[in-house]
């Protein structure tokens, strides 16, 4: 399956925009500078850019950093992210 990269590019918008507008927790610090280099990662990719390590690393650091969803964001795939948010819930456990 081919990786459709302006749509990855899309969700990570959506992704840096939610937690960049929207009160995530009390002390939560958002990294603009971090996220800026973690789209222009996607940006490139979009472009038909070469992968490469110094490249990506800011976006793996800004997906781990903030707990991001790989599957979601890349693939579009939100189903390991919702089973996750439903395992950390109280109220699902028997």
């Amino acid at each position: 399956m081919a990786i459709d990269k302006n749509a990855a590019l899309a969700r990570l918008e959506v992704v840096v925009n939610t937690l960049s507008t929207c009160h995530v927790a009390d002390g939560f610090k958002f990294d603009h500078q971090l996220a800026e280099q973690a789209l222009d990662y996607l940006r490139g990719q979009a472009r038909g850019e070469p992968h490469t390590d110094e490249t990506f690393e800011p976006f793996h650091e800004f997906m781990c950093r903030y707990n991001q969803s790989f599957d979601y964001v890349i693939r579009g795939d939100m189903h390991c992210m919702i089973a996750e948010l439903a395992a950390a819930s109280v109220t699902g456990r028997a």
